[in-house]
Protein backbone atom coordinates (compact mmCIF):
# COMPACT_ATOMS: atom_id res chain seq x y z
CA UNK A 1 0.00 0.00 0.00
CA UNK A 2 1.40 3.38 -0.99
CA UNK A 3 0.49 6.67 0.66
CA UNK A 4 0.11 9.99 -1.09
CA UNK A 5 2.51 12.81 -0.30
CA UNK A 6 -0.31 14.61 1.52
CA UNK A 7 -0.99 11.56 3.72
CA UNK A 8 2.71 11.14 4.50
CA UNK A 9 2.96 14.81 5.48
CA UNK A 10 -0.06 14.44 7.77
CA UNK A 11 1.36 11.34 9.48
CA UNK A 12 4.72 13.05 9.97
CA UNK A 13 2.99 16.00 11.64
CA UNK A 14 1.19 13.69 14.08
CA UNK A 15 4.41 11.85 14.87
CA UNK A 16 6.10 15.13 15.76
CA UNK A 17 3.22 16.57 17.77
CA UNK A 18 1.43 13.72 19.53
CA UNK A 19 4.04 13.38 22.26
CA UNK A 20 4.08 17.13 22.80
CA UNK A 21 0.34 17.22 23.45
CA UNK A 22 -0.49 13.78 24.84
CA UNK A 23 2.63 11.69 25.27
CA UNK A 24 4.56 11.01 28.45
CA UNK A 25 7.97 9.42 28.66
CA UNK A 26 8.14 6.02 30.39
CA UNK A 27 11.40 7.09 31.95
CA UNK A 28 11.59 10.79 32.75
CA UNK A 29 14.57 12.49 31.14
CA UNK A 30 17.42 13.72 33.32
CA UNK A 31 16.89 17.20 34.71
CA UNK A 32 19.11 19.64 32.82
CA UNK A 33 18.42 22.73 34.91
CA UNK A 34 16.44 23.99 37.88
CA UNK A 35 14.31 27.11 37.95
CA UNK A 36 13.19 28.80 41.14
CA UNK A 37 10.57 31.55 41.34
CA UNK A 38 9.10 33.72 44.06
CA UNK A 39 5.49 33.92 45.19
CA UNK A 40 3.53 37.13 44.70
CA UNK A 41 0.05 38.35 45.57
CA UNK A 42 -0.19 40.26 42.28
CA UNK A 43 0.99 37.58 39.86
CA UNK A 44 3.86 35.29 39.03
CA UNK A 45 6.44 34.75 36.35
CA UNK A 46 10.00 33.70 35.66
CA UNK A 47 13.01 34.53 33.51
CA UNK A 48 15.48 31.98 32.20
CA UNK A 49 17.92 32.26 29.32
CA UNK A 50 16.33 35.51 28.18
CA UNK A 51 12.87 33.94 27.99
CA UNK A 52 10.15 35.34 30.23
CA UNK A 53 7.00 33.53 31.29
CA UNK A 54 3.85 34.75 32.97
CA UNK A 55 0.20 33.92 33.46
CA UNK A 56 -3.13 35.71 33.58
CA UNK A 57 -6.15 34.21 35.32
CA UNK A 58 -9.54 34.54 33.65
CA UNK A 59 -12.60 33.70 35.73
CA UNK A 60 -14.45 30.65 34.49
CA UNK A 61 -17.73 32.56 34.29
CA UNK A 62 -16.05 35.03 31.91
CA UNK A 63 -14.35 32.34 29.86
CA UNK A 64 -17.08 29.73 29.54
CA UNK A 65 -16.42 28.57 25.99
CA UNK A 66 -12.66 28.17 26.33
CA UNK A 67 -12.99 26.54 29.75
CA UNK A 68 -15.53 24.02 28.48
CA UNK A 69 -13.72 23.37 25.21
CA UNK A 70 -10.49 22.54 27.00
CA UNK A 71 -12.31 19.62 28.63
CA UNK A 72 -14.98 18.65 26.08
CA UNK A 73 -13.93 19.07 22.46
CA UNK A 74 -16.85 18.93 20.06
CA UNK A 75 -17.16 19.76 16.39
CA UNK A 76 -20.48 21.44 17.20
CA UNK A 77 -18.40 24.56 17.86
CA UNK A 78 -17.33 24.70 14.22
CA UNK A 79 -20.06 27.01 12.98
CA UNK A 80 -19.38 28.71 9.66
CA UNK A 81 -20.79 31.96 8.32
CA UNK A 82 -22.64 31.64 5.01
CA UNK A 83 -20.08 31.79 2.19
CA UNK A 84 -22.01 34.41 0.19
CA UNK A 85 -22.29 36.64 3.24
CA UNK A 86 -18.56 36.34 3.87
CA UNK A 87 -17.80 37.03 0.19
CA UNK A 88 -19.96 40.17 0.31
CA UNK A 89 -18.13 41.34 3.43
CA UNK A 90 -14.75 40.88 1.72
CA UNK A 91 -15.98 42.70 -1.39
CA UNK A 92 -17.22 45.59 0.74
CA UNK A 93 -14.13 45.94 2.95
CA UNK A 94 -11.04 43.89 2.04
CA UNK A 95 -9.69 40.35 1.77
CA UNK A 96 -8.46 39.36 5.27
CA UNK A 97 -5.11 37.61 5.43
CA UNK A 98 -5.93 35.30 8.35
CA UNK A 99 -8.89 33.76 10.19
CA UNK A 100 -8.04 33.97 13.89
CA UNK A 101 -10.72 31.65 15.35
CA UNK A 102 -11.21 28.66 13.07
CA UNK A 103 -10.63 25.01 12.26
CA UNK A 104 -9.87 23.22 9.02
CA UNK A 105 -13.63 22.71 8.57
CA UNK A 106 -14.94 26.25 9.02
CA UNK A 107 -11.99 28.45 8.03
CA UNK A 108 -12.89 31.32 5.71
CA UNK A 109 -9.28 32.20 4.86
CA UNK A 110 -6.45 29.91 3.73
CA UNK A 111 -4.29 30.98 6.68
CA UNK A 112 -5.99 30.35 10.00
CA UNK A 113 -5.37 29.94 13.72
CA UNK A 114 -6.99 26.91 15.34
CA UNK A 115 -8.21 26.19 18.85
CA UNK A 116 -5.87 23.22 19.17
CA UNK A 117 -2.83 22.21 17.06
CA UNK A 118 -3.79 21.23 13.50
CA UNK A 119 -1.50 20.32 10.58
CA UNK A 120 -2.76 23.12 8.31
CA UNK A 121 -3.03 25.88 10.93
CA UNK A 122 -0.36 28.57 11.12
CA UNK A 123 -0.72 28.56 14.92
CA UNK A 124 -3.00 27.49 17.75
CA UNK A 125 -4.59 29.74 20.40
CA UNK A 126 -5.03 33.16 18.80
CA UNK A 127 -4.32 34.95 22.08
CA UNK A 128 -0.81 33.48 22.20
CA UNK A 129 0.38 35.30 19.05
CA UNK A 130 0.66 38.95 18.04
CA UNK A 131 -2.03 40.31 15.71
CA UNK A 132 -0.15 43.48 14.82
CA UNK A 133 1.07 42.22 11.43
CA UNK A 134 -2.34 40.97 10.26
CA UNK A 135 -5.54 42.38 8.80
CA UNK A 136 -7.65 39.55 10.21
CA UNK A 137 -11.14 38.13 10.03
CA UNK A 138 -12.41 37.55 13.58
CA UNK A 139 -15.56 35.62 14.51
CA UNK A 140 -14.89 34.69 18.16
CA UNK A 141 -16.99 32.89 20.77
CA UNK A 142 -19.27 35.47 22.35
CA UNK A 143 -17.69 34.92 25.78
CA UNK A 144 -14.33 36.07 24.38
CA UNK A 145 -15.43 39.30 22.70
CA UNK A 146 -14.13 41.46 25.53
CA UNK A 147 -10.67 39.82 25.33
CA UNK A 148 -10.67 40.16 21.56
CA UNK A 149 -11.38 43.90 21.71
CA UNK A 150 -8.62 44.39 24.26
CA UNK A 151 -6.21 42.35 22.12
CA UNK A 152 -7.00 44.50 19.07
CA UNK A 153 -6.22 47.60 21.09
CA UNK A 154 -3.09 46.23 22.79
CA UNK A 155 -1.59 44.85 19.55
CA UNK A 156 -2.43 48.05 17.62
CA UNK A 157 -4.18 46.06 14.88
CA UNK A 158 -4.48 48.30 11.83
CA UNK A 159 -7.75 46.88 10.49
CA UNK A 160 -9.87 43.86 11.44
CA UNK A 161 -13.20 42.49 10.30
CA UNK A 162 -15.16 41.49 13.40
CA UNK A 163 -18.45 39.59 13.67
CA UNK A 164 -20.39 40.14 16.91
CA UNK A 165 -24.00 39.91 18.12
CA UNK A 166 -26.03 43.10 18.46
CA UNK A 167 -25.88 43.21 22.27
CA UNK A 168 -25.84 46.88 23.24
CA UNK A 169 -26.27 46.05 26.95
CA UNK A 170 -23.06 44.02 27.21
CA UNK A 171 -20.09 45.47 29.18
CA UNK A 172 -17.86 45.20 26.09
CA UNK A 173 -20.17 47.23 23.83
CA UNK A 174 -18.73 50.71 24.64
CA UNK A 175 -15.24 49.37 23.88
CA UNK A 176 -16.51 48.12 20.52
CA UNK A 177 -17.92 51.57 19.72
CA UNK A 178 -14.54 53.14 20.47
CA UNK A 179 -12.68 50.79 18.09
CA UNK A 180 -15.00 51.24 15.09
CA UNK A 181 -13.56 52.73 11.89
CA UNK A 182 -16.64 52.40 9.67
CA UNK A 183 -20.41 52.12 9.95
CA UNK A 184 -21.38 48.60 11.14
CA UNK A 185 -23.73 46.50 9.06
CA UNK A 186 -26.43 44.08 10.17
CA UNK A 187 -26.08 40.62 8.63
CA UNK A 188 -29.08 39.08 6.84
CA UNK A 189 -31.35 37.23 9.25
CA UNK A 190 -31.52 34.10 7.13
CA UNK A 191 -32.08 30.58 8.41
CA UNK A 192 -28.76 29.21 7.18
CA UNK A 193 -26.56 32.14 8.18
CA UNK A 194 -24.58 29.79 10.46
CA UNK A 195 -24.17 26.06 9.88
CA UNK A 196 -21.94 23.10 10.63
CA UNK A 197 -19.92 22.24 7.55
CA UNK A 198 -19.79 18.48 8.06
CA UNK A 199 -23.55 17.91 8.44
CA UNK A 200 -25.22 21.24 7.47
CA UNK A 201 -26.89 21.56 10.86
CA UNK A 202 -28.29 25.08 11.32
CA UNK A 203 -27.53 27.22 14.35
CA UNK A 204 -30.53 28.02 16.61
CA UNK A 205 -29.02 31.46 17.24
CA UNK A 206 -30.58 32.71 13.99
CA UNK A 207 -34.00 32.80 15.62
CA UNK A 208 -33.33 35.39 18.30
CA UNK A 209 -29.95 37.11 17.85
CA UNK A 210 -28.83 39.50 15.15
CA UNK A 211 -25.20 39.55 14.04
CA UNK A 212 -23.32 42.62 12.81
CA UNK A 213 -20.07 43.01 10.90
CA UNK A 214 -17.73 45.75 12.07
CA UNK A 215 -14.38 47.01 10.90
CA UNK A 216 -12.28 47.96 13.90
CA UNK A 217 -8.76 49.17 14.61
CA UNK A 218 -6.36 49.67 17.49
CA UNK A 219 -4.82 52.70 15.77
CA UNK A 220 -5.97 55.94 17.43
CA UNK A 221 -5.78 58.04 14.26
CA UNK A 222 -8.03 55.66 12.34
CA UNK A 223 -10.62 55.61 15.14
CA UNK A 224 -10.67 59.39 15.53
CA UNK A 225 -10.79 59.81 11.75
CA UNK A 226 -14.00 57.79 11.59
CA UNK A 227 -15.54 59.57 14.58
CA UNK A 228 -14.88 62.92 12.93
CA UNK A 229 -17.20 61.90 10.08
CA UNK A 230 -20.13 61.21 12.41
CA UNK A 231 -23.00 63.54 13.22
CA UNK A 232 -23.57 64.94 16.70
CA UNK A 233 -25.93 62.91 18.87
CA UNK A 234 -29.10 64.41 20.32
CA UNK A 235 -29.50 61.63 22.87
CA UNK A 236 -29.69 63.13 26.37
CA UNK A 237 -28.25 61.51 29.46
CA UNK A 238 -30.96 59.58 31.26
CA UNK A 239 -33.18 59.41 28.19
CA UNK A 240 -34.85 56.05 27.51
CA UNK A 241 -32.76 54.31 24.90
CA UNK A 242 -34.24 52.83 21.74
CA UNK A 243 -34.78 49.09 21.93
CA UNK A 244 -32.98 46.82 19.49
CA UNK A 245 -36.10 46.01 17.50
CA UNK A 246 -36.44 49.70 16.64
CA UNK A 247 -33.27 49.66 14.54
CA UNK A 248 -33.72 46.38 12.71
CA UNK A 249 -36.19 47.61 10.12
CA UNK A 250 -35.57 49.82 7.11
CA UNK A 251 -32.07 50.54 5.86
CA UNK A 252 -30.49 52.35 8.77
CA UNK A 253 -30.78 53.14 12.46
CA UNK A 254 -28.78 53.95 15.58
CA UNK A 255 -26.01 51.57 16.62
CA UNK A 256 -24.64 53.61 19.50
CA UNK A 257 -23.16 56.91 20.66
CA UNK A 258 -19.45 57.63 21.19
CA UNK A 259 -17.99 60.94 22.37
CA UNK A 260 -21.24 62.73 21.59
CA UNK A 261 -21.39 61.29 18.06
CA UNK A 262 -24.13 59.01 16.71
CA UNK A 263 -22.99 55.79 15.05
CA UNK A 264 -25.57 54.53 12.54
CA UNK A 265 -26.06 50.94 11.45
CA UNK A 266 -27.13 49.76 8.01
CA UNK A 267 -28.00 46.39 6.52
CA UNK A 268 -25.63 44.21 4.51
CA UNK A 269 -27.41 43.42 1.26
CA UNK A 270 -26.59 40.01 -0.17
CA UNK A 271 -28.05 38.24 -3.21
CA UNK A 272 -28.66 34.55 -2.56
Amino acid sequence: MSLSHEAQTEIKWWQENINIKNGKDIRPSKVSCYLETDASKSGWGATFGGVETGAVHVLGKLNITADYMSRHFSDSTEWKLHEKVFAKICHLYYEPDIDLFATRLNKQVLSYVSWFPEPDAVASDAFSISWSDFNPYIFPPFSMISRVLQKIQDDQVRTAILIVPMWATQPWFPHLLDLLISVPKMLPNIQNLLRLVHNNQLHPINKNIFLVVCTVSGITSKKSGFQNTLLNSYENLGEIQHQNNMILFGTSGLFGVINGKSIPVTHLKVKF
